[in-house]
């Protein structure tokens, strides 16, 4: 969950699911999987999903939050690697409600580059290990 600059007398690591009934969470546009997640999100915390102002990439979102439109959900993994100026955002977690999503590599057994395939899964699972561990659970 990120949310517009603020001072840090208000600076919060986790936020209650309650705080965000009628809060304005801004998303990207309708034709992206994230803006069905986000929705979901929205109705399970009674949050007002805004569609008069959709953001067409990650980085739109972004500079809407800064600009006081709203709040949004982004990535961890995006906040990880693209978040570079932490004093425009404040990021904040949902308490007792961790959001996730699931990503898999996957090829036909019997695929011709099944090596090359497996050892690009390994590569991953090092990279997600050793740099990426903070923003990303690669549970297998």
């Amino acid at each position: 969950m990120s949310f517009p600059p603020i001072t840090s007398s208000r600076v919060k690591n986790y936020v209650a699911p309650e705080e965000l009934a009628h809060e304005k969470v801004l998303t990207l546009e309708d034709k992206h999987h994230f803006h069905r997640q986000v929705q979901e999100i929205c109705n399970k915390l009674g949050a007002d999903l805004q569609r008069d102002y959709e953001g067409t990439s990650l980085d739109t979102l972004r500079q809407m939050v800064v600009m006081g439109m709203g709040v949004a959900f982004l990535p961890g993994l995006y906040i990880h690697s693209e978040l570079h100026r932490p004093e425009e955002l404040h990021v904040s977690e949902i308490e007792n409600m961790p959001i996730v999503r699931q990503h898999g590599l996957s090829w036909r057994n019997t695929a011709p580059g099944r090596s090359s395939f497996r050892e690009l899964a390994e590569t991953m699972r090092e990279i997600i290990d050793n740099r990426l561990s903070s923003a990303v659970d690669a549970s297998r």
